[in-house]
């Protein structure tokens, strides 16, 4: 597990609640945050490290990133998959995914997260609690969809792109690489790369730099 902090002890009590729990061989966090407290929901100690290096055998073990943000969650995607082998996925037990959506690699589904008919869901991202992606949508790698956050019928979220808690994407729209949509707010046509909006219809400005490795990888 990647983080020590409060997304981690929610996703430390999803994997304990697992019919076949998995085993987290160590904590990375440069501090200790909610150690103590992931250890007991998981009814174990698991190594705690502040870098990876120190882990044993590395390679051989799968990745869970716990972290909110969502341009944290793309670099270390970025810097770890490489490194790894692979990013484990968990998908809550009273999360729904329609048969012919697709899930990529490390994704998280929350309890109750709704991911509807044909919907992409790129590699590394966080549905968080109640979370909806609604039919047909595409939703970019290490994107992060808040609690209640909703995702409309062929909307699209870029890569690295974030809902907060209550955020809509109307039908068709479009968030961009890197923006952000605060909380409560309705995002109702296009928003361009690198953007924090706000508001209903969300407006905004470009706040943030998109890498240039989003511009050459990821999907249109």
């Amino acid at each position: 597990m990647i983080g020590a902090g409060a997304l981690a002890l929610e996703i430390a009590t999803y994997l304990s609640e697992e019919s076949q729990p998995s085993k987290v061989a160590a904590i990375v966090d440069e501090l200790e945050g909610r150690y103590r407290d992931i250890s007991a929901v998981l009814g174990y100690e698991p190594a705690l490290v502040r870098d990876p290096s120190e882990i044993e055998n590395f390679g051989d073990l799968k990745v869970l990133i716990c972290v909110g943000d969502p341009h944290i969650r793309w670099k270390i995607q970025s810097e770890l998959r490489p490194r790894c082998a692979g990013l484990h996925t968990l998908v809550h037990r009273s999360a729904f995914v329609a048969e012919t959506a697709e899930l990529g690699e490390g994704v998280i589904a929350a309890p109750f997260a709704f991911v509807g008919a044909f919907a992409d869901v790129g590699d590394n991202s966080l549905l968080n609690v109640r979370a909806t992606a609604g039919h047909d949508v595409t939703i970019g790698p290490s994107s992060v969809l808040s609690p209640h956050a909703n995702m409309s019928g062929f909307a699209v979220c870029g890569t690295a792109g974030f809902l907060g808690a209550g955020a809509i994407l109307d039908p068709s729209a479009r968030l961009g690489h890197f923006s952000k949509l605060a909380s409560g707010s309705v995002l109702k046509t296009t928003a361009g790369d690198g953007f924090l909006l706000h508001g209903n219809p969300a407006q905004g400005r470009r706040m943030y730099r998109v890498p240039d490795a989003v511009m050459t990888a990821a999907p249109n």
